[in-house]
């Protein structure tokens, strides 16, 4: 039986120093029919070098070097056009897998209906040397099945654990390119038509940097708050029933209280009027 083709798509914004790791945990995968798509985003930290170097040693890695940042969606969007595969994980280039992660979720999506769309995993934490940081986290929750009400109210699935099937990207048409980041949108709109699966083990890795893309939520008057009121207002038309206008109630007061604990009252106020 011919296993799926899978395509990981690598996006790398100045990860030079991370960006080699992230490939090599796809080389090494125990699940051997991958496509590899990396993706530059215009980086200005010696990246690209790292980036042509790789290649070299890998001929059959799919390189796309950006002239100009395009940000995260545009330029997945732009490797999601070329790749081929049945199902898709989107990898930021400072994060990396775990040996396992294609082959377990790839046969869980064998036990499944075709219902689901996405399957899902618990992940590691590690600093800028890899090393893994220790999870104080207590209360995780795994949502599984309809989880719309759970990613609707909070944020509870990274989206570099996710293997997804190519049929969810279609139905999307992709990461929403006016946005600054994808996945809390890329949830709420898989998971109102999508069920979701969990496998409740570390498959990858998620690294802890100062600059990373997140931290960004904690400067006041950043884009990625901005995005989230855009989602937000888009998730408002798709509720259904009193349950999901609760859950989406319960997120608005949360980005509102951040919003002005940060000193921005305008955004506060646009989410609690949203």
């Amino acid at each position: 039986m011919t296993k799926p083709l899978v395509s990981v798509i690598i996006t790398c914004f100045n990860h030079k120093d991370y960006v080699d790791e992230a490939l090599r945990s796809v080389i090494t995968q125990e699940y051997n029919n991958v496509e590899i798509f990396l993706i530059d985003d215009a980086s200005t930290d010696g990246s690209i070098e790292v980036v042509l170097s790789l290649k070299e040693e890998y001929p059959h890695i799919n390189l796309i070097l950006n002239q100009q940042n395009m940000g995260i969606c545009k330029s997945f969007n732009r490797a999601l056009e070329l790749s081929t595969g049945d199902f898709v994980i989107d990898l930021a280039a400072d994060d990396f897998l775990l040996p396992t992660k294609i082959a377990k979720q790839i046969n869980m999506f064998q036990t499944l209906s075709s219902e689901y769309g996405v399957v899902y995993s618990d992940l590691i934490h590690v600093d800028e040397s890899s090393s893994r940081i220790p999870d104080l986290s207590s209360n995780k929750i795994f949502p599984e099945g309809d989880v719309f009400n759970k990613v609707l109210a909070r944020h509870c699935i990274y989206a570099s654990t996710m293997l997804v099937k190519r049929e969810v990207y279609s139905d999307l048409g992709g990461y929403d390119e006016t946005l600054a980041y994808e996945d809390f949108d890329f949830f709420v709109r898989t998971a109102r038509k999508w069920k979701f699966s969990c496998i409740k083990e570390p498959l990858m890795a998620k690294r802890e940097l100062s600059n990373s893309l997140g931290k960004q939520f904690f400067k006041n008057g950043n884009l990625l708050t901005s995005s989230t009121l855009k989602v937000c207002k888009k998730a408002k038309k798709l509720v259904l029933n009193r349950d999901e206008k609760k859950a989406l109630k319960k997120r608005l007061y949360y980005e509102a209280f951040d919003a002005f604990r940060k000193g921005d009252w305008r955004m506060g106020i646009c989410f609690l009027f949203c």
